[in-house]
């Protein structure tokens, strides 16, 4: 199963660096990463597993599975890479 970590910003609806990951372990290391630069103001924030989200009600980090962002973008993680890419 392929997971997926991003952070999003509501206000903007865009979602920001977008990765996918091959396993679970990978994408629990990055989300952990990406929640402390995204909020290190904030008290330092370690998740024990996913899926987990981490943030305010207008941006957060997730990591979720590749079905759960399909279902709350209705967009595959293959199409959200290609936009991802042409953004660069």
């Amino acid at each position: 199963m392929r997971w997926t970590t991003f952070y999003y910003d509501l206000s903007k609806n865009k979602v920001f660096d977008f990765k996918v990951h091959s396993d679970k372990e990978s994408a629990l290391k990055c989300f952990n990463t990406n929640c402390n630069y995204y909020f290190e103001s904030d008290a330092p924030f370690k998740a024990d597993k996913l899926p987990a989200a981490y943030g305010h009600p207008t941006h957060a980090v997730y990591g979720i599975s590749a079905r759960a962002f399909k279902k709350m973008f209705n967009c595959s993680i293959d199409e959200a890479l290609k936009i991802a890419e042409s953004e660069e």
